[in-house]
């Protein structure tokens, strides 16, 4: 049982070494929502290419593929929303990284995929 914690905390520092996050372009986005204000109801943000309402403050989201972190600001009607992209790897960056696909049941950011990078 020892040498096999032993054996396992050896091979999570060498993964650790060698292995490091990479940031592909487009993989996460921003945007914001000017007034936002709902016309039904005032102590709620609405996202008016959704349809969907928010109440004040944050909520997070994965539904419909999406990983995705949404604030609503009443005093100022506002909606900003962040989130992440899924991700694929063309043919010539398999051979540097892999995809270690998101928890979709956890709320942003651990949703979101992440590529890897194989290092030397």
């Amino acid at each position: 049982m020892k040498l096999r914690l032993v054996f396992v905390l050896v091979l999570v520092g060498l993964i650790q070494r060698y292995v490091k996050a990479v940031d592909l372009p487009n993989h996460y986005y921003s945007r914001v929502v000017k007034n936002a204000r709902d016309p039904l109801l005032s102590n709620r943000c609405l996202d008016r290419h959704t349809k969907i309402m928010y109440r004040d403050g944050f909520t997070s989201m994965n539904e419909d593929g999406k990983c995705e972190m949404i604030y609503c600001d009443l005093e100022r009607y506002k909606l900003s929303v962040k989130g992440c992209n899924r991700v694929s790897l063309n043919y010539d960056m398999h051979q540097y990284c892999f995809i270690i696909k998101g928890e979709y049941n956890q709320p942003y950011p651990y949703c979101c995929d992440q590529v890897i990078h194989k290092g030397r």
